[in-house]
């Protein structure tokens, strides 16, 4: 039951993943050409609701409200893996748990090395988080090369990553907290708890009751997509599987893509390309993904096996590790995420940091293609006990 269950999600997510890039890439060719500033009007047209003494724009909408469902199907899938998946015992969590604590604390050092003490120290979170859809998407390019163990282990890691990222942000990434909206929005959440509790209680007035949730913590200066991974962590993923189904169907196929077209766009000229490797912004957040993920996940991976922290998955060695290590450098939707929370407002440091974001996730998506696409197949390295 439960791999089939990961079959389908990781087919899921692999299927999103290619849809992703194409959506990413055709914000770049929006953005580069005479339909750019046609997109633009689109996007900041104003629409309907007003936080925070402005009126919600069509991306607000995309960032604020249509990724709270990226952060539910992030929520639930969290929740499944604690519960009964590949972090419900600590034999099966510590491997991803300890790499993706790794591949968190290198990036966000690299990037404070360029970046400690100055204007732009704020997007330290930038390069900590791992794009699963995009990461899977690559792996599924490559077939049978790709062992299971590292699908398994690498949408563990993204996971665990999604998680650490949740937690960034709610604590590090909220602005001007407004304490009574919260205090509503707290006991909105322990209200969804105890409804949760009564089971005859429809799933319809749970995600109800979420919109509400949303609305208060939109209000409150947290950002409001801390409301999906609330509500997430509060349902019961296996009294709703064809809703939890149906939602990452959503998200992969339709809210990832709209957000990649909504926020990816950005104009390339020589200037901007030779800022990449002589800003600190740029060369921070380039590094830390593409360096400072996988030396973070490789090394800690390596240093919980040889402490018996942790075991490998069967099939799985250095090699894949070191592999999956570089592939997890693609951070992108997340990264993206955190890019607009950490330089708002058209910050002139924003379209740096996604012009690296962009760069280093292709840059780690062909080079891990690359080792594992001439990898042999039969690999003797292994792991000593």
């Amino acid at each position: 039951m439960l791999a089939s269950q990961f079959r389908r999600f990781v087919r899921t997510e692999a299927a999103g993943g290619i849809i992703l890039i194409v959506s990413a890439a055709v914000a770049l060719v929006i953005a580069n050409t005479s339909f750019s500033d046609q997109a633009e009007r689109i996007l900041s047209h104003p629409l309907f609701l007003e936080a925070h003494s402005k009126t919600l724009t069509v991306r607000d909408w995309i960032n604020d409200g249509l990724m709270a469902l990226f952060f539910l199907s992030v929520g639930m899938e969290i929740r499944r893996e604690i519960s009964s998946g590949q972090l419900s015992t600590r034999v099966k969590a510590s491997l991803p748990v300890i790499a993706a604590f790794g591949g968190m604390l290198f990036p966000a050092a690299i990037y404070l090395l360029f970046n400690g003490g100055g204007e732009a120290s704020h997007g330290w979170g930038i390069p900590m988080a791992t794009d699963i859809a995009f990461s899977l998407g690559v792996i599924s390019l490559l077939g049978k090369r790709v062992p299971l163990g590292i699908k398994i282990f690498v949408t563990a890691l993204a996971i665990a990553d999604d998680l650490g990222a949740v937690l960034v942000i709610a604590f590090f990434y909220a602005n001007d907290v407004r304490l009574p909206q919260l205090l509503f929005a707290v006991g909105t959440a322990a209200l969804i708890y105890i409804l949760k509790k009564w089971k005859l209680i429809p799933l319809s007035i749970l995600l109800g009751c979420g919109v509400v949730l949303w609305y208060f913590i939109l209000q409150s200066g947290v950002h409001p997509t801390i409301a999906g991974v609330i509500l997430g962590l509060i349902l019961p993923t296996e009294d709703h599987e064809k809703f939890r189904s149906g939602l990452s169907k959503i998200v992969a196929f339709a809210i990832m893509p709209l957000f990649a077209l909504a926020n990816a766009g950005i104009l390339i000229n020589g200037s901007q390309l030779s800022g990449i490797f002589s800003g600190p912004v740029s060369l921070g957040i380039f590094f830390g993904l593409l360096l400072g993920k996988s030396i973070g996940i490789f090394s800690f991976s390596l240093i919980s096996k040889k402490l018996g922290l942790s075991v490998f998955p069967e099939g799985v060695t250095l090699r894949h590790i070191l592999g999956a290590s570089i592939l997890c450098g693609i951070g992108f939707t997340m990264s993206l995420f955190i890019a607009q929370l950490a330089f708002p407002g058209g910050d002139a440091f924003y379209d740096q940091a996604k012009l690296a974001i962009i760069f280093a996730s292709f840059c780690a998506a062909i080079i891990g293609f690359l080792f594992f696409h001439f990898l042999p197949r039969e690999v003797s390295i292994k792991p000593k006990n």
